[in-house]
């Protein structure tokens, strides 16, 4: 087994809804180009399908990941290291070495080591927030930080299971608690299992 985890299943819960939030922040900004820097080919696809908003082509890091868009969504992509877009998200950032790329505006999803995550799989998730926004303050202000799957949810959904079954209007009433508790924008935002954060270039 690897000593981190590298990617996420975006069709599952957490990606879901990871990628509903970027990609509104994203909205709010109304860019004309968006770069992707991922390189899973189905992370980068479930990303492509919820920005079919951006007037110009998307960017993507590969060829193959390009080929990928035009012949499975039939999308025009382009795949230009040089060319900079408007605005750029960033999908699990692996090592987060080196500088983050250029763009007016930028938006990351990332997993995060100071959650319950780590609690139950220690050492599996690799990086966290406090490395995630050192990395984005080298060209970039922070202006939007959003928490997923945090201690509310956890503790409601935990409720939820244990009541299970056998007391359904608990188990009800608790899990629509944590689906209510999904995102944290509070002072308890970085304790989430992933977090989404949106920053502006530096004048």
């Amino acid at each position: 087994m690897s000593a981190t985890i590298s990617t996420f299943d975006p069709y599952s819960l957490e990606g879901h809804y990871g990628l509903d939030m970027a990609c509104y922040l994203l909205h709010q900004q109304q860019p004309r180009s968006v770069r992707i820097s991922a390189c899973d080919a189905e992370v980068v696809k479930a990303a492509a399908r919820r920005l079919d908003w951006v007037a110009e082509p998307l960017l993507v890091e590969t060829p193959q990941l390009a080929s990928v868009l035009m012949e499975q969504l039939g999308l025009r992509s382009v795949c230009a290291a040089e060319l900079r877009a408007d605005a750029a998200l960033v999908l699990l950032p692996a090592g987060l070495s080196g500088l983050p790329p250029m763009a007016s505006f930028i938006v990351t999803v990332a997993q995060n080591a100071l959650s319950y995550k780590s609690l139950l799989y220690p050492g599996q998730v690799g990086s966290n927030v406090f490395t995630l926004l050192r990395w984005l303050k080298q060209r970039y202000i922070i202006c939007e930080q959003v928490g997923l799957f945090g201690p509310r949810f956890v503790f409601n959904w935990a409720l939820s299971q244990l009541a299970g079954v056998r007391w359904a209007p608990e188990h009800f009433r608790f899990g629509q608690r944590a689906i209510d508790n999904l995102y944290s924008t509070g002072s308890l935002w970085w304790l989430g299992y992933l977090v989404v954060v949106a920053a502006r270039q530096k004048a």
